[in-house]
């Protein structure tokens, strides 16, 4: 190519450029204005301080804190159906903003969920794994012999279960049959 041939070219693009206006692809964030809100809110990342619906991936019903229970509802009504994520050296919790109550595992033989925690202690706590692309496994701290020098602690996975025509959470020792779950940002 003779140094004509790619001026003349140079000079086309540049003044192609000059004529037309540079829009990015994408919106650029201005330093210091607020971020528009995410159109995809759904299967994201958990981070403290943001609230989420939870939502079972095989009914489509929610975590829900109703009547003083925790069941599993569509949404509708006057139940609590938002947590806000909020985190303890590293582990996760949901916390309902309306009793700002935590919601954990209660220590009796079914071992089910509740929200009646004040302290992010070892019940409260989270960890979340993904399963497949933005569906999460939830999990909660079990502790074998509480209370003896030789406890041990796993981490075993929320299921569904049926109790009195309800569907409620419990954590199970299996694997095998851990529920899917969706994690939904709210403003």
């Amino acid at each position: 190519m003779s140094a004509e041939t790619g001026e003349k070219w140079h000079d086309e693009v540049i003044s192609s450029q000059t004529e037309s206006e540079y829009t990015p692809p994408t919106t650029v964030q201005t330093p210091g204005s607020p971020m528009p809100p995410d159109p995809d809110t759904q299967g994201h990342l958990l981070h403290p301080g943001f609230s989420y619906l939870i939502q079972s991936v095989a009914t489509g019903k929610f975590i829900t804190f109703a009547k003083g229970k925790i069941v599993l509802d569509p949404i509708a009504g006057y139940s609590s159906t938002r947590w806000e994520c909020i985190e303890n050296d590293g582990w996760l919790g949901f916390r309902d903003p309306a009793s700002y109550m935590l919601l954990g595992y209660i220590e009796n033989e079914n071992e089910e969920l509740g929200c009646q925690f004040t302290r992010h202690d070892i019940c409260e706590r989270f960890q979340v794994r993904e399963v497949e692309e933005r569906i999460y496994h939830m999990l909660v701290i079990h502790v074998e012999n509480w209370g003896k020098q030789d406890r041990r602690f796993k981490l075993l996975p929320i299921v569904h279960s049926r109790k009195d025509g309800q569907d409620i959470l419990i954590k199970t020792k299996s694997n095998s049959n851990a529920a899917a779950w969706r994690f939904i940002r709210v403003q």
